[in-house]
């Protein structure tokens, strides 16, 4: 008797490697699970078997690697590790197990999620460690079932796959995750595949996918029923996308929920790949609609913090945290004390280019830096940095063009006097600079720099900008923190105004008050710096810097903005305007 789709064992591959070429790429991790369809999508991880792969000695992770998988050289250096033979020898094993149940001439059904990654390993290992014996697999890969079965799924990776079928898989790639996952999504295929298509063993499977590329695709196909988003309101807020099982994709801000969230399912509409692979996923969205955009973006920036949605990058916690720095900018901490005076800053190593560079400008010897002191300076990888002999010559330049202002002895105070210099420079040349977002930066090693001396010279000068940039704005969010916020409503601008009033950096009282009404007086002005300092956490620092950004969005839109910091202290007008140009 034929063996059905659904209760035909199989075993689940995933690996992990740091390319798709086994020739140049290394293979991390190996793990596989046996099963069946039926009951593929309750794998515990007790069925599970992973095996970190044992790595060349001399030889690193790519940072890209390690970034995806969490996994560092000195993880498989000094963990628990197995050679790739010992590796191939236990799925060997597992494969010889499954394939005879079929008897002596079967194969083990490998089911593999774009198995065409996965394969080039297989194929490598089975030529370097049993070239005399025939390929112990039967691949199915699961990619291609869900091109054709789901022609117009807008992301067919792993992640949008399982996610569309209901399933978290885990943000960092990791081969015990990618199994469990291949499992969720083998199990509802094959479900699919019996209802819909009459294909029922592994025969029916293997002619359907030869006789077929499977139907063209027609579109997008996104699982969220448009019901759920046509009937949103024209009003600001907040938005969270989210998977059929309630787990949480994404939190938006909007001006218009109703326009924002159904802008993404416009068929035309060009989405960067991961959005396309959240809305893979998403079938549900609930909003929280607010009174305006500002209220909206402060929300979206406290809601983030607190859930840490997958899909949201630059607004994440993951492991940042504020830091306080001493005045000569060697040490950090994160509270604020009578040593580490200078913050809050985005990061303990938000200065330290600038740190490197006041050190270079105090040496009264120069000898040789070294990779990491080019590296620090400029704020780059060691990979993508100068030779030694350019920065000599570049920090050469930036010395004597500058050396007016770095000839005094207090060498931090005269850099940050440069940085501010600079800056004007820069206002002078744009109308308006809009401050890169921490958390977003143009990655500098995709760049392909081709360095010289006036290029060194012009990356210290952008260095040393930015790290008085970063002083201004530390004191602006200190002020910022205890302070009280109207600005004209759109609706009846003449009749009334918001008010947003700020206590320790949290939203404290909100309101509309009459047009002719007075800013009212924050209730904490009369604290001193150090005591607001101790207010700021993650949540309240860019909650800060998110209500800068709207300030500026409503200083544009010309808004009426006026911030109370005191009994006689108010900013607004073009006094406004440039304080927020300056941070």
């Amino acid at each position: 008797m034929t063996t059905k789709l659904s209760d035909l064992p199989v075993l689940l591959i995933d690996c992990q490697a740091t390319g798709a070429n086994p020739q140049t790429g290394q293979l991390l991790e190996m793990g596989w699970a046996e099963a069946c369809a039926r009951d593929a999508a309750e794998l515990a991880s007790s069925q599970l078997c992973s095996y970190l792969v044992a790595w060349p000695e001399g030889k690193q992770i790519p940072r890209r690697v390690s970034r995806v998988t969490g996994l560092v050289t000195e993880d498989l250096a000094s963990g628990p590790t197995r050679t790739p033979p010992q590796v191939w020898q236990k799925l060997n094993e597992a494969a010889r197990r499954i394939a005879g149940r079929g008897g002596a001439e079967s194969l083990c059904p490998a089911v593999i999620h774009f198995a065409r990654f996965e394969r080039a390993y297989l194929e490598h290992l089975h030529r370097e460690l049993n070239p005399e014996d025939r390929f112990p697999f039967d691949i199915l890969c699961t990619h291609e079932i869900t091109k054709r079965l789901l022609p117009d799924l807008p992301r067919r990776g792993l992640r949008a796959v399982a996610g569309y079928f209901g399933h978290s898989v885990p943000e960092l790639r990791r081969s015990q995750g990618h199994v469990i996952a291949t499992g969720v999504v083998w199990h509802r295929l094959v479900e699919i595949l019996d209802h819909s298509h009459g294909i029922r063993t592994q025969q029916d499977l293997s002619d359907w996918l030869a006789s077929t590329d499977g139907p063209s695709s027609t579109g997008r196909d996104y699982p969220m029923d448009p019901r759920t988003r046509l009937g949103l309101p024209d009003r600001p807020g907040i938005y969270r996308m989210r998977r059929s099982n309630g787990d949480l994709l994404y939190v938006g801000k909007a001006k218009s929920l109703a326009r924002r969230v159904n802008s993404y399912f416009q068929k035309k509409r060009h989405h960067p790949e991961h959005t396309l692979e959240m809305l893979t996923q998403a079938s549900r969205v609930d909003v929280t609609v607010t009174a305006t955009a500002l209220d909206a973006a402060l929300l979206e920036s406290d809601e983030i913090k607190r859930l840490s949605p997958p899909y949201n990058i630059a607004l994440r916690g993951r492991d940042r945290q504020p830091a306080f720095c001493s005045t000569d900018l060697t040490q950090s901490s994160p509270e604020p004390d009578h040593i580490h005076r200078m913050g809050p800053l985005p990061s303990k190593d938000s200065l330290k280019s600038m740190a490197r560079v006041a050190l270079l400008i105090g040496q009264k010897t120069s000898g040789p830096l070294g990779e990491d002191g080019i590296s620090t300076a400029l704020g780059l990888p060691v990979d993508h940095a100068p030779d030694e002999d350019c920065f000599a010559g570049g920090f050469d330049l930036f010395r004597q063009k500058h050396a007016s202002k770095l000839g005094q002895e207090m060498i931090v105070p005269a850099l940050v006097c440069l940085g501010t210099s600079l800056w004007q420079e820069k206002l002078a040349t744009v109308d308006e600079i809009t401050e890169d977002d921490d958390d977003e930066e143009e990655d500098e090693t995709e760049r392909e720099w081709v360095w010289s001396p006036e290029r060194v010279a012009a990356s210290l000068e952008n260095v040393i900008s930015r790290g008085a940039h970063l002083l201004r704005r530390a004191r602006w969010l200190c002020l910022l923190s205890e302070s009280s916020l109207v600005w004209d409503g759109l609706a009846s601008p003449a009749q009334s105004k918001n008010l947003l009033v700020f206590e320790e950096g949290n939203l404290s009282r909100r309101e509309e008050l009459p047009a002719e009404a007075e800013v009212p007086i924050p209730p904490g002005y009369k604290k001193r710096r150090r005591e607001r300092q101790r207010n700021f956490d993650l949540m309240t620092h860019d909650r800060l810097i998110v209500l800068t950004t709207e300030l500026r969005r409503l200083s544009s839109e010309e808004r009426g903005i006026a911030i109370r910091l005191g009994p006689t202290s108010i900013l607004q007008g073009e006094k406004l305007q440039e304080a927020l140009r300056w941070v």
